[in-house]
């Protein structure tokens, strides 16, 4: 679906690339975050506003658990070498 609105939106390749690895990414981060365990609804939307850049919006909606980045501690990226 988001492929095809691209497309037909005269996105550039590479920009359907970008967007479309990002929306996976979202979209399995909610079918194995967001209902752990189990199984439930996702429902994604796109919206292209055709300006002088375009803009667009892709919207992800599900009813799975919550989950705030915001809320975990930070990672301890140190290299030890």
């Amino acid at each position: 679906m988001i492929d095809e609105e691209l497309e037909a939106s005269d996105c550039s390749l590479s920009i359907q690339t970008q967007i479309g690895v990002a929306a996976e990414e979202i979209y399995l981060n909610i079918a194995n975050n967001a209902y752990t365990p189990g199984t439930g609804d996702a429902e994604v939307s796109i919206d292209i506003v055709k300006d002088s850049i375009p803009i667009v919006v892709i919207r992800f909606d599900d009813e799975g658990i919550y989950f705030d980045p915001l809320a975990r501690p930070v990672p301890d990226v140190a290299y030890d070498s």
